[in-house]
């Protein structure tokens, strides 16, 4: 079941994905785990969390904060930006940003969105149970879901993107998944999650969908693509 996004204050969040070269993926995660404790002392911190994208070459990362601002102060933090520079120089090989904010009555109508549905669960799914939740998943294109898009003009065979088990902080202990999908309108969105097919997916956990709309980047940024709704490198 879907919750309310009326009832729900807006906030931002970041989706990612990268690739890493192969064989460094070890210094990368240590040092982006150094990094969490950093992000999560900021003010409007939300969450960070990230994962393998199943049936992908892409790993996910996400990060929300509870305003664009907030977001952007963490982007131009000095421990940030050297992060960033470390990845960019010694581990990354491509990667794609997106910006989303949380929708609420005042949202501007758009024909970009994303919906995060957030599974959640006592343990990991075992190899059966990540086949019949792909099975399932079959059903998101017939409501009308967009093609997934990683760099521009790049899409996925299928149009989601299923993350997890996530790591998650602040974490609760939970198992969660997160499957990603972007949508046309609120309206496309909506029908795939007062469906017959989106509710059979409680098979595979709690369920828990919200819906964002595409935010530009207001200012200059390297990479940004010209409809301001995406940055992206190809790096080697």
């Amino acid at each position: 079941m879907s919750d309310p996004q009326s009832a729900r204050s807006p906030f931002t969040v970041m989706e990612a994905g990268f690739r890493i070269i192969p064989g460094k993926e070890g210094a990368f995660f240590e040092r982006q785990g150094a990094t969490v404790p950093v992000a999560m002392q900021q003010p409007g911190f939300v969450a960070v969390y990230g994962g393998p994208i199943h049936a992908s070459t892409w790993l996910y990362f996400g990060v929300r904060f509870a305003s664009a601002a907030d977001m952007e102060a963490w982007q131009h933090h000095e421990y940030h930006r050297e992060v960033q520079r470390m990845a960019y120089e010694n581990w990354w090989t491509a990667v794609y940003i997106r910006k989303w904010q949380r929708i609420d009555d005042s949202t501007p109508a758009s024909d970009r969105y994303m919906c995060e549905t957030r599974v959640q669960r006592a343990a990991p799914l075992d190899a059966t149970q990540l086949a019949a939740l792909h099975a399932s998943l079959g059903a998101v294109q017939e409501f009308g879901a967009r093609r997934f898009e990683t760099l521009t003009g790049d899409h996925e065979p299928h149009p989601w993107h299923l993350v997890g088990p996530l790591e998650i902080a602040p974490s609760d202990g939970t198992v969660l998944y997160s499957l990603i999908t972007h949508w046309p309108s609120v309206a496309h969105a909506r029908r795939w999650m007062d469906s017959a097919a989106y509710a059979g997916l409680a098979e595979f956990g709690r369920l828990d969908s919200e819906v964002f709309a595409a935010m530009p980047e207001p200012g200059q940024r390297h990479g940004l693509r010209e409809d301001r709704l995406q940055r992206q490198w190809m790096l080697t």
